[in-house]
């Protein structure tokens, strides 16, 4: 009987994970705040943040919470495929 390997699941191929860097990377961007700023705001560490908008880091939905209720913006924003307009 063979046993089954766990995938190693190359999280740069994850379309989800680029959609989630490339949001949390822009709405940083707009409110013009540090990756180490928006950690602190979040309760991470700055390395998770660097991480994530390299697409490097797979998070949960507790992390994804932190991070929307950091940048003042929903979850669902951070999910969108599409650029949501929001409030400075």
């Amino acid at each position: 009987m063979k046993t089954r390997q766990p995938k190693n699941h190359d999280l740069s191929k994850s379309k989800l994970i680029r959609i989630i860097s490339s949001n949390v990377k822009h709405y940083r961007m707009i409110r013009d705040i540090s990756q180490e700023t928006l950690a602190e705001y979040a309760n991470l560490h700055r390395n998770s943040i660097c991480l994530l908008e390299k697409g490097e880091l797979n998070l949960t939905s507790t992390t994804l919470e932190s991070i929307s209720e950091a940048l003042n913006i929903t979850a669902i924003q951070l999910l969108s495929n599409t650029i949501l307009t929001t409030k400075k």
